[in-house]
């Protein structure tokens, strides 16, 4: 009797943390929806680096103090700070901005399916620049991925002579 109501106590446990990580996983697809669409209306009102400058503020003012309090903050190695310089260069300044200057240009839904395409572009610059190999399901995997993007692109249905269009698309 005793071993049971341990299992059953332990099964409830399982349902809680199962209810939480689907609760935090909704959150997290939320917020990131709303990410973009926040960004557009920013950006309908400040330079696309003044958007990110405000979003990156308000991440630091937020979990800086989270991560002190929780006694998370880690200070880099002097070793890692090539690295974290190469990943802010790129991702959160230049990849944040380009986005948000194609937020300018573009409606949300398509910036997301463009933004997160940075894979099928990668992986092909590393095999070109970087001399990394290239096997036959990798560029499957590309190739699949260049077709759903051409799916959900609809060429057909672009404006290809409206120069905006063209440059938000670009960016």
């Amino acid at each position: 009797m005793l071993e049971r109501n341990a299992t059953t106590r332990r099964g409830a446990g399982a349902d809680w943390r199962l209810m939480q990580a689907i609760a935090l996983f909704a959150f997290v697809v939320v917020a990131w929806g709303l990410n973009w669409i926040i960004t557009k209306m920013i950006v309908g009102h400040v330079t696309p680096l003044w958007a990110i400058s405000i979003r990156t503020g308000i991440a630091v003012v937020v979990f800086i103090p989270m991560l002190v309090a929780t006694r998370q903050f880690v200070v880099p190695r002097r070793g890692d700070v090539p690295i974290i310089l190469v990943i802010s260069v790129f991702h959160m300044v230049a990849f944040s901005a380009l986005t948000a200057a194609g937020l300018k240009y573009v409606t949300v839904g398509r910036s997301i399916v463009l933004g997160y395409t940075t894979p099928l572009w990668v992986a092909p610059a590393a095999w070109i620049l970087l001399k990394e190999p290239m096997p036959p399901t990798r560029i499957f995997g590309i190739v699949l991925g260049l077709a759903g993007l051409l799916f959900m692109f609809n060429s057909r249905s672009f404006d290809w002579h409206d120069g905006q269009a063209l440059f938000g698309n670009g960016l």
